[in-house]
């Protein structure tokens, strides 16, 4: 008598168990190398957006340590006074490592911190303070404070008044969210920011209020002494 079908077919046709152990472990192994490539992805990621915003923090404490210099060399050389507009400790390494002076006039709307007795210290804002300096008297060194007042084009005015209408006796370091560095050595003329970036700094703007630097209202992409101020709201 011929043998019944079912058993002949289950015997060749079912995989056996060490086949199926097999392709588990397989597909084990597989799912886990996916997930160690995105996972060392992300670290790979998440690394370097961190040395990336640590190298544009180094940028920019060079640069303000860099035109502080020349803003003091210009105040000496011409006989003018220099005027600093921004906290030299209020940011968060400023706090620990002092990177630029606070001038013969320091204006900062919390204050200037540590001053000695030789620095005339205006805790107030930008605006009102400039108001009641001289004409044509002055060199400017400003540092991430004019994005955070009210009426930018009043303040560029007083600029223009207490240093006789001539943008090179200002000196200015802005870097959110452009390449400031490469036109500041470079001369590398600054486009105003895309959709994405300004939708970016929008988003951010509040986290960085709540460290107590205020709500910013705008990204200004060229400034002095290498050009005018131009800007873009937020």
């Amino acid at each position: 008598m011929p043998s019944p079908p079912c058993p002949r077919f289950f015997a060749h046709g079912r995989p056996s168990r060490r086949r199926l152990l097999l392709g588990t472990l397989v597909l084990i192994v597989l799912a886990s190398i996916v997930s160690n490539v995105a996972l060392a992805w992300k670290l790979h990621r998440a690394r370097t957006v961190e040395k990336v915003r640590a190298w544009r923090s180094c940028r920019k404490l060079s640069m303000q340590h860099i035109l502080y210099d020349r803003a003091l060399a210009l105040a000496r050389a011409d006989g003018r006074r220099l005027v600093v507009i921004g906290n030299p400790t209020g940011g968060y390494v400023d706090r620990h490592v002092q990177v630029y002076g606070c001038g013969d006039i320091c204006i900062d709307i919390a204050g200037c911190r540590p001053c000695g007795h030789e620095t005339r210290v205006l805790a107030a804002d930008a605006l009102e303070a400039l108001r009641t300096l001289p004409d044509d008297s002055a060199v400017v060194f400003e540092s991430e404070v004019l994005e955070y007042v009210v009426d930018l084009p009043a303040v560029i005015r007083e600029l223009d008044r207490v240093t006789g209408g001539d943008h090179t006796r200002i000196f200015s370091v802005h870097t959110i969210s452009i390449d400031s560095w490469r036109y500041h050595t470079l001369g590398l003329p600054a486009p105003p920011p895309d959709e994405k970036t300004v939708q970016h700094r929008r988003q951010e703007r509040r986290r960085y209020a709540r460290t107590g630097e205020g709500l910013a209202r705008r990204i200004i992409y060229r400034f002095p002494p290498r050009n005018r101020y131009a800007w873009t709201d937020i």
